[in-house]
């Protein structure tokens, strides 16, 4: 089974095996938007395999029917507003230079729960932007970088993988 959609080893297992239920604790956690759940839910039906809910009563009459899509739709709501909202906080702490946890980008050392500027690394920072504006390429900065004995944070030589931190919002 495939369709256009990333393909989901239970839809291919339900499929092969030829299963009568597949049972979900929520019909909202099948799916994280009303799209895909009607869609997969429409495609094993015409399959044969009824989707059950383990905790939700949803009868087979226009009226369920409602209520499942009003109830997925609300927990796409809530979705969406979570991701919006811990958007908001991680953008108000990285104002605040606030650190989120992880390594710290190159550049960059956690003191006090803060990202404070590594000067050392900050330089690396500013020859890779330089020599980009300048026209070099990746093998032109990491040969540079390594020559010049500049190293990462862990103290190896710099490969070609400068496009994350040429695209990074952060720096």
């Amino acid at each position: 089974f495939q369709t256009k959609r990333k393909e989901n080893n239970a839809i291919k297992d339900a499929l092969d095996e030829e299963f009568q239920f597949i049972i979900v604790h929520r019909m909202d956690r099948w799916a994280r938007n009303v799209d895909d759940g009607r869609y997969y839910k429409k495609y094993f039906a015409r399959h044969g395999i009824k989707m059950v809910s383990a905790i939700e009563e949803f009868d087979e009459t226009p009226e369920g029917e409602f209520f499942e899509l009003m109830s997925m739709g609300m927990a796409e709501l809530y979705s969406k507003k979570l991701a919006r909202e811990c958007l908001a906080g991680m953008l108000a702490n990285a104002r605040e230079c606030k650190a989120h946890g992880g390594t710290p980008l190159l550049g960059y050392k956690v003191k006090g729960k803060k990202y404070v500027i590594e000067e050392k690394e900050a330089e690396i920072v500013k020859i890779i932007f330089d020599m980009t504006l300048k026209g070099y390429g990746y093998k032109e900065i990491r040969n540079y970088l390594n020559l010049n004995g500049y190293t990462r944070a862990d103290g190896r030589h710099f490969t070609t993988h400068f496009y994350d931190i040429l695209r990074n919002r952060k720096y």
